[in-house]
């Protein structure tokens, strides 16, 4: 790394890591008194994965001393940095990025102007790029976990374990680091067609290294070499020259650190990554997946387009059978259910299938609506969360059944791996309320509620305000929920079955 490098480096690093101070004070602050002021009213009607949000909750006074911190070296890195600052509002972001990452929670962070474009869109059945649902979330990957490169991906067959022989550990792949998550795939996307599968990393755009980490650990280990200052200090003419042999040891970790330095440098950031994978644009890219554990890692070319499908859809599989499928809960989900069921109870039908199966949930309220169709009033999840002391608290978040409800037989509910967030709590609901049962496999596991709210330019931030458990208090976060009938072949088949069992 040469002079001018290290240099940017120090005082990125300094920046960064400092302005955190004034955005964790002030910046709150400023971030909810802003957000969603008379541009986003309706925003949580088109609400998807994250819930979009509107409220203004009210917060304490922070500490306005790190303001002042901030403001002191920001002045004297324009007073006397010797290179050319980059924008203000470069430096905020990167405050802003340091401060969210403190939390240690994938799910609070910035989302580019494309991802909210996209989760809006989303929202309406519109899905651009891969056609998939994309989080962000820890990698935690174990000890022994391997990787094996291949070509291909081979056909999709839910969940499908893929095996590979044991590699060491790569050092970026330690537990706690950052990768993008697929939640769940659309039917007909791009995604769908490459053998995409719910749970899987997208760990490379390009072949490029999709950085798991925040830029602050990154700069951080830049500056913490293990060789020493020594061996970095130029040496000047007057220095003897040591004829020692070298150490096969320090040349390795040399050798290695370099490696892991010019990987960082051209890696491609985790939120540009996003950007592309979720965008409009109709292009070509090479992405590496790696599945299972141990993992596997495979490279599949995709050609980004957009994927139309229909968040709800109803029809008969028989005289005595109905069949729903709800893949977005927004606020016209409920409605839309409830005269679906009016139509089945006038023609005969008795019994229900509820399909979830790549639903990857959306707005809390709405899917509790939505479950009043068939639970009528009651117990619909427990949301745990911090109240205005910051102390956290429970309460039950209830459903409401109109009269004349339908009320069927027997229910049954197909899941699996893309079955995530208000879409495990409606499975939940309606085994816990009403005995359906849960056919297929393991639903995703994503326990937690995120608060999307708008900034000014267009980005968001997404904010963990609630840990969500189920109407019987089961945490199924980053566990899921297990099926009461696993099916490896024809789960619709299966479901149908369960009906009568």
């Amino acid at each position: 790394m040469n002079q001018n490098d290290r240099v940017w480096w120090v005082s990125a690093a300094a920046v960064s890591l400092t302005a955190f101070s004034f955005f964790a004070g002030l910046g709150v602050r400023g971030l909810y008194s802003r957000l969603n002021t008379g541009r986003y009213g309706a925003a949580r009607s088109i609400s998807l994965y994250p819930q979009l949000a509107s409220a203004k909750p009210s917060v304490p006074d922070p500490d306005t001393k790190p303001a002042t911190r901030y403001w002191e070296v920001l002045r004297r890195l324009n007073l006397y940095y010797v290179e050319q600052l980059p924008p203000d509002t470069r430096l905020a972001q990167g405050s802003v990025d340091a401060m969210l990452n403190q939390l240690d929670d994938p799910g609070t962070r910035l989302l580019g102007k494309t991802e909210m474009e996209a989760l809006v869109s989303a929202g309406g059945g519109h899905y651009t790029g891969l056609g998939a649902v994309l989080t962000v979330t820890r990698y935690n990957s174990a000890p022994d976990q391997v990787t094996e490169e291949t070509t291909t991906i081979p056909p999709r067959k839910g969940g499908e374990r893929l095996n590979g022989p044991e590699k060491k550990l790569a050092p970026e792949k330690l537990p706690g680091m950052r990768t993008i998550t697929v939640v769940s795939v659309l039917p007909g996307s791009p995604a769908a067609k490459a053998g995409i599968l719910p749970g899987d990393h997208l760990t490379e755009l390009d072949g490029h290294w999709i950085a798991p980490a925040h830029v602050s650990y990154r700069l951080l280990t830049q500056l913490s070499e293990p060789l020493g200052p020594q061996d970095l200090r130029p040496r000047s003419a007057d220095d003897p020259i040591e004829n020692k042999p070298p150490d096969p040891e320090r040349e390795k970790a040399r050798k290695e650190a370099e490696e892991l330095s010019h990987k960082w440098k051209t890696a491609t950031d985790l939120p540009t990554a996003v950007g592309i994978l979720l965008g409009t644009s109709n292009e070509a890219h090479e992405i590496t997946v790696e599945r299972g554990h141990p993992a596997k890692k495979m490279k599949v070319k995709i050609q980004l387009e957009t994927t139309n499908v229909a968040p709800f859809s109803a029809r008969k599989l028989n005289d005595h059978t109905g069949y729903v499928q709800i893949l977005a809960f927004n606020e016209k989900t409920a409605k839309s259910l409830e005269t679906a069921l009016a139509d089945f109870q006038k023609s005969g039908v008795k019994n229900l299938v509820v399909d979830l199966r790549d639903s990857a949930g959306g707005n809390l309220d709405a899917a509790a609506r939505a479950a009043g169709s068939l639970i009528g009033a009651a117990k619909f999840a427990f949301l745990q969360e911090r109240d205005t002391a910051h102390k956290l608290v429970g309460r039950d978040l209830m459903s409401e059944g109109g009269p004349g409800r339908f009320k069927p037989a027997a229910v049954s509910v197909l899941v699996d791996g893309g079955t995530a967030g208000t879409s495990e709590l409606f499975a939940a609901a309606l085994r816990d309320n009403m005995g359906a049962k849960l056919v297929g496999a393991a639903t995703f596991g994503d326990g937690t509620e995120q608060r999307v709210f708008r900034l000014e330019d267009g980005s968001g931030v997404s904010i963990t305000h609630a840990k969500m458990l189920t109407s019987k208090k089961v945490d199924f976060d980053g566990k899921g929920l297990k099926p009461d009938v696993p099916v490896q072949g024809d789960a619709l088949e299966a479901a149908e079955k369960a009906l009568g069992a």
